[in-house]
């Protein structure tokens, strides 16, 4: 199983973190071989109605090396709220440069598959929301 690199530096903050713990997609940078995502989380777990903007949101910076079929549906050009996020490892598949499976299940807002998946950087959002 192939595993997202540098996921410890999330599980610092909230060991049970989960790909479904990402709420909103601040910024997208699409480029040959890397797409970069920065999203805002938050533990569903931690909070009574989530997103709770009344508890702490973290940014998350990923990178997905080599994203295939890319599909993106988004309303706005602003933060866009994601409502059932999930990264599936696919490696036993057997796809040539595809070890993982990303989508948004509930809102079909993106959709891709990628070969790896980093963690860049996380720290506390201290921006506000719309």
């Amino acid at each position: 199983m192939d595993k997202i690199k540098n996921i410890e530096s999330i599980q610092s903050i909230y060991t049970n973190w989960r790909p479904s713990d990402l709420a909103f997609i601040k910024k997208l940078e699409w480029s040959d071989d890397f797409l970069s995502i920065t999203f805002l989380s938050q533990d569903k777990k931690s909070v009574a109605g989530w997103p709770d903007f009344s508890k702490d949101l973290y940014e998350v910076s990923l990178t997905f090396e080599h994203p295939t079929q890319l599909s993106l549906n988004f309303i706005q050009s602003k933060i866009h709220q994601l409502t059932g996020f999930d990264i599936i490892d696919v490696s036993k598949n057997g796809w040539e440069d595809v070890n993982f499976s990303v989508y948004d299940y509930e809102g079909d807002t993106i959709k891709f598959n990628c070969k790896a998946i980093s963690i860049v950087s996380v720290k506390k959002y201290l921006g506000t929301l719309y």
